[in-house]
């Protein structure tokens, strides 16, 4: 079963929160006898990265990498599909999140 540290701290924003919230489900569907410990979630590089203690199989590390490609093609603000934007941070954005985070600088 996952389970999260007392101080869980999620450093995604919004957008990705369905990303994670499908993975950690999926997880939980086939690991009852693992013993699984989120030890980090949050964004690197403009795309999700899942870090986990314990116990893993080859299909945990496939989900977690599933879930790592679809925020690289989902905004991380608003959810909506998006692509990865340089310039400064690297960010996965939609066009809309794009030209408002472009507007503001």
């Amino acid at each position: 079963m996952i389970r999260f540290p007392d101080t869980k701290r999620w450093y995604i924003n919004d957008g990705w929160i369905p990303i994670v919230q499908k993975l950690i489900e999926d997880i939980n569907k086939i690991s009852e006898n693992l013993d699984i410990e989120v030890v980090d979630i949050k964004e690197k590089f403009g795309t999700l990265r899942f870090y986990t203690d314990g116990c893993s199989s080859k299909e945990i590390d496939e989900l977690i990498m599933q879930a790592e490609i679809e925020s690289s093609i989902t905004c991380d603000l608003c959810g909506q599909p998006g692509e990865l934007r340089k310039g400064g941070w690297l960010r996965t954005l939609c066009d809309k999140c794009h030209n408002k985070d472009v507007k503001s600088k």
